[in-house]
């Protein structure tokens, strides 16, 4: 190491209380030592008087010069310059904390002065980074090798690998859909509007003739714990002869009991109204299904006013492995029914179509026994990029009834987490081509 170097990187003197540095101004020298005290060679011990401070010989800094004009090596002859064979480790040994190894100045482009401070700079970001890679040097600290094309692959980010979202099912549980983000599936259209708010309507029923809308809020959200209130309607309207509707107010409890696995209870109160006259050749088909002939000619020829009001008490239990792969386990159960009614057309009675078991409820109001009609059903649930998949099977009091609870299908787009997953792929996509294109360069030299 050249003496220039060694000024530049310390200038320090020692006394009792440790190492002291401070940078050189322009011009400036360090002074020489004083000549040590003759020693007594009899008693073995320096002569009175205190003891000078041992210092390193003076070293002349010369000023800096203009890029085009390279500073001149001092003359050794010349006043102030260090002898020829001058030494300034001789004697004089570094704190352990200090490191001037040429390597480590040109790796790290600053030098760790004793006081802990960094050798011109000023930033405390930046002096905290360079101390921290010099900790790593004395640590023996060593770097990663690069990756293979074998290592980059088991780095794929598949979504079995990721963690899992208990977030991710909003259908049966107090959770809403991110802002931004959009489910179509079999039971609607979906759309986050707010952190805390979606709204949705079904495409199917708008197709058949019947407008609907949907809105659900999760209004309470304290830790694991979060409750959520919903809403949506059905309408079906003739002119001014019907006018028919159905309305759900309903409200969800989800609580994450440990990270893997949540539990939700929920209700609905159900209202049903049929006011006028409805034609039943001007629905579809497919909503009106196998209906009598006896009723189908009297619905052309009365009036049919009623109103039903039904409770559905929900549980539902969701247990997930990754972000792809769950278990759901639901079930539902009407435990109350109440039916205002009139329908009779010409001294006949005009019975309620079988629908999901709706005529055997009407028939009997107040309390329903749980044996009566139950929809248990257990599924597995997979989670892809954007499609998401149900299936499974179950029981119920009414034939088929478990198929709408265990299956449901939906493309899902946007939203803060999909848009993160991408971004981790993008980068994995990123570093595998950087790594393929690694293998087919030439080695330098």
């Amino acid at each position: 190491m050249s003496p220039l170097l060694f000024a530049l990187c310390i200038a320090h003197a020692q006394d009792d209380d440790g190492w002291s540095a401070r940078p050189l101004e322009e011009g400036e020298a360090v002074e020489a030592p004083a000549e040590a005290p003759p020693v007594d060679a009899e008693q073995g011990e320096a002569a009175e008087g205190p003891a000078p401070e041992p210092a390193v010989p003076a070293i002349a800094v010369p000023a800096p010069t203009s890029s085009a004009e390279p500073a001149a090596e001092p003359d050794a002859g010349a006043a102030g310059a260090p002898p020829a064979d001058f030494d300034p480790f001789k004697g004089v040994a570094p704190p352990p904390s200090v490191d001037c190894d040429e390597g480590v100045v040109e790796s790290l482009g600053a030098v760790v002065l004793p006081d802990g401070s960094i050798a011109g700079v000023e930033s405390l970001e930046v002096a905290e980074a360079i101390k921290a890679a010099a900790s790593a040097e004395d640590l023996g600290a060593e770097q990663l090798g690069d990756l293979d094309a074998d290592q980059v692959q088991w780095l794929k980010p598949k979504l079995r690998r990721l963690p899992q979202n208990p977030y991710a099912q909003t259908d049966f549980t107090a959770y809403t859909l991110e802002p931004g983000e959009v489910k179509l599936g079999i039971g609607g259209l979906s759309v986050g509007v707010f952190s805390n708010m979606e709204i949705g309507v079904s495409p199917l029923f708008y197709g058949l003739g019947v407008p609907n809308a949907r809105l659900k809020i999760d209004a309470i959200q304290e830790g694991p714990v979060d409750i959520a209130v919903s809403g949506n309607r059905y309408q079906i309207a003739q002119g001014d002869r019907y006018n028919g509707s159905y309305t759900t107010v309903g409200s969800r409890v989800s609580w994450i009991v440990f990270p893997k696995w949540s539990l939700h209870l929920g209700g609905d109160y159900n209202m049903l109204k049929s006011d006028g006259l409805l034609d039943l050749d001007e629905l579809n088909p497919l909503l009106t299904g196998q209906v009598d002939d006896a009723v189908d000619a009297a619905s052309t020829q009365a009036e049919a006013l009623f109103f039903a009001d039904l409770v559905t008490a929900r549980v539902a239990t969701d247990i997930r492995f990754n972000r792809r792969d769950s278990i759901v386990l639901q079930g539902s159960s009407t435990v109350w029914t109440r039916l205002t009614a009139d329908l009779s057309v010409a001294d006949q009675e005009i019975e309620i179509p079988a629908v999901a078991g709706l005529d055997d409820l009407l028939d009997s109001p107040g309390p329903i026994p749980l044996g009566e009609n139950y929809n248990i059903t257990a599924s597995w649930q997979f989670a892809w990029k954007r499609a998401e998949l149900r299936l499974g099977a179950g029981l119920s009091s009414f034939d088929w009834a478990w198929l709408t609870q265990s299956i449901e299908f939906s493309y899902n787009l946007g939203g803060k987490t999909r848009a993160n997953e991408r971004r981790i792929r993008s980068t994995w996509r990123g570093n595998r081509k950087d790594v393929k294109q690694g293998e087919f360069e030439e080695p330098a030299g």
